[in-house]
């Protein structure tokens, strides 16, 4: 790595609305109706957060915090396992970990659904 240019092995969400569009009832249970400001960025990353402070602090009813507790800490556990792949450059590992983290994503919004 140079002195002035930096590499980095990072994953990031390219379209935020493809969030919104992908899991709808999710994105609504954390963010509601409401636009994001400018500067707060809304992709995979920052939804799996905001479903687990949401779990630990926001009034949700009882029965949805029952459907999503446990894919939330599975989720919570996978992002862990993503920052650790990306620290260690391991692409291949990360690029596993992203497709596990959007299926499990599509199950929970299929789980409120029910809810």
């Amino acid at each position: 790595m140079g002195k002035v240019l930096q590499v980095r092995v990072m994953a990031y969400t390219f379209d935020p609305d493809d969030v919104r569009r992908t899991w709808p009832l999710l994105y609504t249970q954390v963010w509601g109706e409401r636009s994001p400001r400018p500067d707060e960025m809304r992709g995979v990353t920052e939804l799996v957060q905001a479903l687990d402070d949401g779990l630990r602090f926001e009034p949700w009813d009882g029965r949805v915090k029952k459907v999503l507790e446990p894919g939330v800490r599975s989720l919570s556990a996978l992002m862990q396992q993503l920052e650790t792949a990306l620290g260690d450059w391991d692409p291949r590992q990360a690029n596993s970990l992203s497709e596990r983290i959007e299926e499990g994503l599509s199950e929970l919004e299929k789980e409120l659904a029910k809810a």
